[in-house]
Parts: C-alpha cells; structure tokens; sequence
C-alpha cells in the first residue's frame, strides 16, 4: 500500500482504508503476571456474581471461588452451571479465608449481608463491591469492615464526580437516577 493510498488522497474517488493508524509499538506488549488468589468470594452469585466466578475460574486467577447464595436452588444451579468451585447458604463460610470479597448483592441489602460477615472476615482481606452507587456504599460498609482490619476498596468513580462538580462545563448529562449519593 503506497503512503497516499493509505493517507488518502485529495481525490474522494479513491477507496480509504477502514482504519489506519501510524502508531507502532516498539515490541509486544507484556503485562505483569496477574494477582493470584488463594480464595475468593463472591456474595450473591447472580448475573454478575456468576459473570466474575466463571470470568475468574477460566483466567485462574484464584486457587477456590466461592459463593454465598440465600437459596437452595441457587447452590444447585451454581455447580450445575460452574460458575463457583462451591457455593454455600452459609454466608460466615464462605467469607472465612478469602483474600477477596466481592460484594454481588443489591446495594439495599449490602449493609446488612456486611454487618452479618464482618466478624469472620480475615484481617488484610480486601473487600469491593460491583454496585453503581458508590458514596453510601462506602460510609456504611468501611466501619464496619475497618473493625476487623480488612480494606475497602473505592473505585474510580468517587474521583470522576469531583471532577464533574469542579468543572460543570465538562460535566456529563446527569439524570437523578445517575447521581452519587
């Protein structure tokens, strides 16, 4: 392909490639080995509970996932489906040893299925969440996971609104459904 053809000409008839980009790594890519757990739960094993379990298991990223399910059905179609190595009605087993909780629940109920594990989360345990509200999430749930000296992790979100607060211009379209709270 000659430089005009791939940068295209003046001439509109001529064809333009697709895409094209004069970018070029200087060699592959390599990223660091993931982070390899040795267990990790997750708290209600729904639509995204059971997306991270099977993500997490195809990709090895952890020697056990688990999963707390309130239902009993649910811990049969959990190992039917592979989507967790073990899933359990137990919510203090499930957390006992994690490395990693990843709270799968409705932000309603997060609270109280937090205060109800606290007390068997391992200290150095990291705790995250895959709600969309993250402020209330966080005033509620650091106390009491700081208590048995696990972290809390806070994403990126927080830091977003405080830009969109400082610079209103720049500040994406907002409905009252998307506001932090």
């Amino acid at each position: 392909m000659s430089v005009k053809h791939a940068l295209g000409s003046k001439n509109r008839s001529e064809p333009r490639p697709a895409a094209f980009s004069n970018f070029h790594l200087p060699g592959p890519i390599s990223y660091p080995a993931p982070m390899h757990w040795q267990k990790i739960s997750l708290i209600g094993v729904g639509l995204l509970g059971g997306s991270l379990g099977l993500a997490i298991k195809q990709r090895r990223l952890a020697g056990r996932v688990e999963g707390y399910v309130r239902r009993a059905d649910s811990v049969a179609e959990c190992q039917r489906l592979a989507v967790v190595d073990a899933a359990t009605l137990d919510l203090r087993a499930a957390v006992t040893d994690a490395d990693l909780i990843i709270l799968c629940t409705p932000i309603g109920q997060m609270r109280e299925v937090s205060a109800r594990m606290a007390s068997s989360v391992r200290p150095g345990a990291i705790v995250t969440d895959v709600g969309s509200v993250k402020a209330s999430v966080i005033q509620e749930l650091e106390p009491l996971f700081a208590g048995a000296g696990a972290a809390v992790i806070r994403w990126p979100a927080r830091r977003k609104w405080a830009w969109a607060r400082r610079s209103r211009s720049c500040s994406p379209r907002r409905s009252a459904r998307s506001r932090p709270r």
